[in-house]
């Protein structure tokens, strides 16, 4: 699990967030949300 806290860590990093739903809404406004 740490692994993947660790990862995701680096992914709110990349996208320069402070949580988990406000990558939600980074992403979905970059188009990496949609289905």
């Amino acid at each position: 699990a740490k692994t993947v806290s660790n990862h995701t860590s680096a992914i709110f990093a990349k996208l320069q967030v402070a949580g988990r739903s406000e990558a939600i809404v980074r992403a979905r406004t970059v188009g990496l949300g949609n289905p």
